[in-house]
C-alpha cells in the first residue's frame, strides 16, 4: 500500500470514529411482588441512585409496575409494607442488563 493510501485510510478511520451514534437509555420495569397492600415505595433513578431526588408512589396493590427510562434505579418501601407510619426499608437498586429489565420490589 502506497503512503498516500495509508494516510487517506487513517485519516477516514478518524472520520468514522468521530461519529457516534446516540446512547439510547435503558428501561427498568418495577414491579410490586411486595405484597397486596404496599402503603408507599420512594423511587430514585439515574447513575448516582439512590443520591437525588425520589418519586414518591402509594397504594400500591400486588403486581402493580411501573417503567422507567434509566439505566439504574433504586426504591424503599413502607416498613412493613402496609404501614404508612413513613418508616422506609434499606434501599434496593436494580441496574439495566439492556433492552428491559425487571425489578421486582421484594
Amino acid at each position: 500500500m502506497r503512503l498516500g493510501s495509508q494516510i487517506a485510510v487513517a485519516a477516514l478511520t478518524g472520520v468514522m470514529a468521530a461519529v457516534s451514534v446516540p446512547a439510547v437509555a435503558a428501561t427498568i420495569i418495577l414491579e410490586n411482588n411486595a405484597g397486596p397492600n404496599v402503603c408507599e415505595v420512594q423511587v430514585a433513578i439515574g447513575p448516582y441512585a439512590p443520591e437525588g431526588p425520589t418519586e414518591n408512589f402509594g397504594d400500591l396493590q400486588f403486581n402493580w409496575r411501573r417503567t422507567f427510562t434509566t439505566d439504574k434505579l433504586c426504591y424503599r418501601i413502607s416498613e412493613p409494607p402496609d404501614d404508612c407510619s413513613g418508616v422506609y426499608s434499606k434501599w434496593t437498586c436494580c441496574e439495566s442488563t439492556g433492552g428491559e429489565t425487571l425489578c421486582a420490589m421484594n
